[in-house]
């Protein structure tokens, strides 16, 4: 077990400081502001920083904050400042920004202008903002100060091929421009287009070389910034279809008179395709017939299909049909007529109307039935007859219903014709199923009754059930789980040898053992069978516990020059005291930075076994010179009065780079802490 004890408190000191709540229009502090024109992306941005609110202050720290992915912070100059100092220190880390005078800088203007480089990013904007960390007048005072943040806008260089008409069998120009032309001397276009369609020609009034082939090349020997930089003619074939299709477009170079690369991106256009109906033919002519109309014919286009003029109907000629041929269904149901056309034979069936006329047959008479078709057919009725004798139809006997007596031992079969009514009576034999029952399967008895009529076997069961017998169970017999959790009753049949297996309801009394005395634990299984309640029990004995002292608890007196360990047992809570010895040794800790350590150690036996706690306390940190606990700007005052003779105390970790001696490296050392904060504070090495 290991206990620091520390007397650092280096946390959330700047936030009261650096963190402002009031508008710039009510703090009475230093206001920093940043303006910007904006940037390119592939370019660079420039913030220029100045002070528009100043009571005066002669040492200040902040970092830009900004988006990484987007902006590099490439320098932090003074060039176009207004704001007149003269500054011992004007520095730069990879974190931080210093600002340091040797006196108050007072005044507004501006304070420096930053130089960053932009990613290849779309257009858009970026936050910049500023975090203050410290600032300090010449009296080592904190000085209020805020920072606005920044909205920096971004553009982008966007060659566009635009939007063309045209129609079938025709022309169409197209447009190719830049948006945010920052200048560019040389451009190759590669273009992708429907097949139907012919690059004829490219010009421009900006570029004086203007050729094409696969692909559209520009040149000039200066920038050209024009937004329209060249027209695209294009024929269009007599195979194009109405409709709007896409120009692909994609940059395959563009560069400066520099000769430096452009960073631009590509916007591809789009050719709206129509039809102006020059070219026409006239189709679909049809002659008429018997059936069916003629057509005159349709005026269509003959480049894009539409139909000028509609067709006009020519009326049909009519057939000339003679007397009709019926067909009969073999049952007779239905009929069809057949007409035929005596011109050009063309066959009409008309399924007919069938009518029918009966004399229904008996048992024992015949019968019968006429049918007649009958259709018409343009205005005009005809017919035909067939005539049918019916047979007798004789008696239909149904299933019979079978009549039994009490005892089922006979029964009669009763059957009755569903035409006339005529009854016949058959006496049926009767057999006898029979299955004994068991303890727990029920039994069962079966009559039937069979008869045998015109040649047909019919039959009926009567079922009936004989209850089971039921088990004879006598006591069971426990059988116990090792540890006694659980326990199961056998119950077994005396008459069948069935076995029943029930788990048991197990509940405990625990008496429990002391540090020297026994206890025990009773259990009793129950079990309720057929409502009937069973129980079993038995006893385990539980040894004594024996004294169980737990690791001990250290308690130090308040300067760590002695302590007490402690030690408890867990069961009967007796409680040993013993006094420890007492080591220390001072030492220094290196971590973010070094610190001046004192490490004690308590040491006691007890019952055969050493134990340790240790208590490390730290006496100062390194760099904290003021003795505040806070290694920040003051220090750095602080040093620098001490350095050239100003009567000021120094605390023990003045020694910033640990090589014995207060000097100029000391205040070297701790500046670059300050600014990047990657360098460590030594102490003595």
């Amino acid at each position: 077990m290991k206990r620091i004890v520390s007397l650092i408190i280096l946390i959330a000191m700047f936030s009261a400081v650096c963190s402002i709540g009031n508008s710039a229009e009510t703090f009475n502090g230093v206001v920093l502001t940043a303006e910007t024109e904006g940037g390119v992306a592939g370019g660079e941005l420039k913030v220029t920083l100045a002070v528009t609110q100043n009571p005066g202050f002669m040492y200040m720290r902040f970092s830009p904050v900004y988006d990484n992915s987007v902006l590099t912070l490439i320098s932090a100059t003074r060039d176009g400042a207004d704001l007149s100092y003269d500054p011992v220190d004007f520095e730069i880390g990879d974190k931080n920004i210093i600002v340091f005078n040797n006196k108050n800088i007072k005044g507004t203007g501006s304070l420096m202008t930053l130089t960053f480089a932009v990613a290849d990013v779309p257009a858009g904007n970026t936050g910049i903002s500023f975090d203050i960390k410290e600032c300090y007048d010449s009296t080592e005072t904190d000085v209020p100060a805020m920072a606005e943040s920044l909205e920096a806008p971004l553009y982008r260089m966007t060659v566009k091929v635009g939007a063309g008409e045209g129609v079938i069998d025709g022309t169409a120009d197209i447009t190719v421009s830049v948006e945010n032309n920052s200048g560019f001397c040389a451009m190759e276009l590669a273009l992708s287009f429907p097949a139907f369609l012919t690059l004829d020609s490219v010009t421009s009034d900006v570029f004086a070389d203007c050729t094409f082939g696969e692909s559209v090349v520009l040149g000039s020997e200066t920038d050209v910034n024009s937004d329209v930089v060249a027209t695209l003619h294009f024929i269009i074939s007599d195979t194009a279809e109405r409709g709007e299709y896409a120009i692909t477009a994609n940059l395959v170079s563009i560069t400066g008179a520099d000769g430096s690369d452009v960073v631009a991106d590509v916007a591809s256009g789009s050719l709206t395709v129509g039809c102006d109906h020059h070219r026409t033919e006239t189709v679909n002519a049809v002659a008429p017939t018997c059936t069916a109309t003629g057509l005159s014919g349709e005026l269509v286009c003959a480049l894009c299909g539409d139909v000028l003029q509609a067709n006009q109907t020519v009326p049909a000629n009519g057939h000339s049909y003679g007397e009709p041929v019926f067909t009969w269904a073999a049952d007779h149901s239905s009929a069809t007529a057949k007409f035929v056309c005596a011109v050009c034979g063309d066959e009409q069936n008309v399924d007919a109307t069938v009518s029918t006329r009966t004399s229904e047959p008996t048992c024992t008479e015949k019968g019968s039935v006429t049918y007649t078709a009958s259709v018409t057919f343009e205005g005009t009725g005809y017919s035909e007859e067939l005539p049918f004798e019916i047979p007798a139809k004789g008696h239909s006997y149904g299933e019979p219903v079978f009549t039994w007596a009490a005892d089922h031992s006979s029964a009669t079969a009763k059957f009755v014709c569903a035409v006339c009514g005529d009854e016949q009576n058959v006496d049926a034999t009767v057999s006898t199923r029979t299955s004994e029952p068991t303890c727990t399967e029920k039994g069962s008895v079966t009559y039937t009754a069979s008869v045998t009529f015109e040649g047909t076997e019919y039959s009926e069961e009567l079922p009936f059930e004989i209850p089971a017998k039921g088990h004879s169970y006598g006591e069971p017999v426990f059988t116990w789980a090792a540890d006694h959790s659980s326990a199961s009753a056998e119950f077994t049949c005396a008459a069948c040898g069935d076995k029943q297996n029930v788990n048991a309801t197990v509940i405990s009394r625990t008496t429990e053992p002391t540090c020297t005395e026994k206890g025990s634990v009773k259990y009793t299984a129950t079990v309720t069978f057929e409502e009937t309640e069973y129980s079993e029990e038995q006893t385990v004995e539980i040894p004594a516990n024996g004294h169980s002292f737990t690791g001990p608890v250290f308690v130090w007196a308040e300067d760590h020059s002695s302590a007490t360990a402690t030690f408890h047992c867990e069961n009967c809570l007796a409680v040993e005291a013993i006094g420890a010895q007492i080591t220390s040794e001072t030492f220094v800790l290196r971590e973010d930075n070094a610190y001046n350590v004192t490490k004690y150690t308590a040491t006691v036996e007890f019952m055969g076994v050493t134990y340790e706690d240790e208590a490390e306390v730290v006496n100062f940190m390194y760099g904290d010179i003021n003795g505040d606990g806070v290694v920040n700007g003051k220090d750095l005052i602080r040093l620098r009065k001490y350095l050239v003779g100003s009567d000021v105390e120094l605390s023990g970790g003045a020694d910033c780079n640990g090589d014995g001696t207060v000097n100029g490296k000391d205040l070297i050392r701790l500046r670059k802490y300050l600014v990047s904060e990657d360098v460590s504070l030594l102490g003595p090495q």
